[in-house]
């Protein structure tokens, strides 16, 4: 092969390797918010929770695609050297950091829109408030102090 033929090559195979990866992040998304929207009710709490989750949806999408158009941009157009190479191996960590804040925010969206009581705190903070005694007293300036001990 001559290098013009491997150069076209491997332009043409990054192209569509790159390309398809932010089609197919773009098609997932798209989806998902499809998904999602399909599922909301009249319940107010429950659309902002679909609401939010089609935000992360979203922002996952531009994120992740962002990086796969960027290196068909740049290897494109600086062909020969490596500036291509930032946003695609930063793809993978966008990647890694899109799936770790969805795993992260789950918990704290559940605990948003969760109604059930967490037994186990009340009766932490139960058996804290009945272990602690009032006392009063005075300090040296003649003034009545109540403090938990």
């Amino acid at each position: 092969m001559t290098p013009a033929s491997q150069a076209k090559l491997l332009k043409a195979t990054t192209s569509i390797q790159s390309g398809s990866s932010a089609l197919c992040d773009i098609l997932i998304s798209a989806t998902l918010c499809w998904i999602f929207h399909s599922h909301r009710s009249t319940l107010k709490r429950t659309n902002s929770l679909i609401s939010k989750l089609i935000l992360y949806a979203i922002n996952r999408a531009i994120a992740t695609s962002l990086c796969a158009l960027l290196t068909v941009f740049l290897f494109r157009k600086f062909y020969g050297t490596y500036y291509f190479k930032i946003p695609f191996l930063a793809s993978a960590q966008v990647y890694v950091i899109s799936v770790v804040s969805v795993l992260t925010s789950r918990k704290r969206m559940r605990e948003e829109h969760d109604n059930t009581i967490n037994l186990s705190a009340f009766m932490r903070e139960n058996l804290t408030s009945t272990q602690k005694s009032d006392t009063a007293g005075a300090d040296d300036s003649g003034t009545t102090t109540v403090q938990a001990v």
